[in-house]
């Protein structure tokens, strides 16, 4: 699920993460304390294999940098699950998207991502489950938690993927 015009050409990230939500909104700021955990982690936003983003809310410009990407992992805090709860839903292209500008959810991006730079990111949604949506700049202790574990798993997750690829470029570079 490449872009058609560079499928011979070695993709430039190999995963984005884009975590948002709004922070001043208690657990809502799930997906940005997910990104801040990662980055203390790994010591950076970005790398030849990943990608890191913050944000308050989904926006079309994102396109251009998941256009790049192999993998995007969206990830937000859900009032529809139980809190603690994670989930792992595959992103499909949107087909009746809405044109509102405070609308955007990772389908429609994809949907985007697709009709304006032909590419086919593999997407995936986390979803957290949240506790409180109340003003206030701090996570719930358990939605706190789990965004821990679950830094801990996609930072493991981004080193084993780099130590897999960079064989294959070494090995081309020779």
């Amino acid at each position: 699920m490449y872009c058609n015009e560079t499928d011979t050409v070695e993709r430039p990230v190999h995963t984005l993460i884009i975590g948002y939500g709004n922070s001043l909104r208690g657990d809502d700021g799930a997906g940005p304390a997910l990104i801040e955990a990662i980055e203390k982690r790994m010591g950076c936003s970005r790398s030849q294999y990943w990608q890191l983003i913050s944000c308050m809310q989904l926006i079309p410009e994102l396109t251009a940098v998941m256009s790049h990407c192999r993998r995007v992992i969206f990830v937000d805090a859900s009032v529809q699950l139980p809190v603690g709860k994670v989930t792992i839903r595959r992103v499909k292209a949107n087909e009746t998207a809405s044109s509102n500008l405070h609308d955007y959810g990772p389908e429609q991006l994809v949907r985007f991502c697709q009709e304006i730079f032909d590419c086919r990111p593999e997407a995936w949604i986390v979803a957290i489950g949240a506790t409180t949506l109340e003003l206030g700049d701090i996570l719930s202790q358990t939605t706190a938690e789990v965004v821990e574990r679950l830094a801990g798993h996609l930072s493991h997750r981004l080193v084993r993927l780099q130590s897999a690829v960079e064989p294959t470029v070494l090995s081309a570079a020779n």
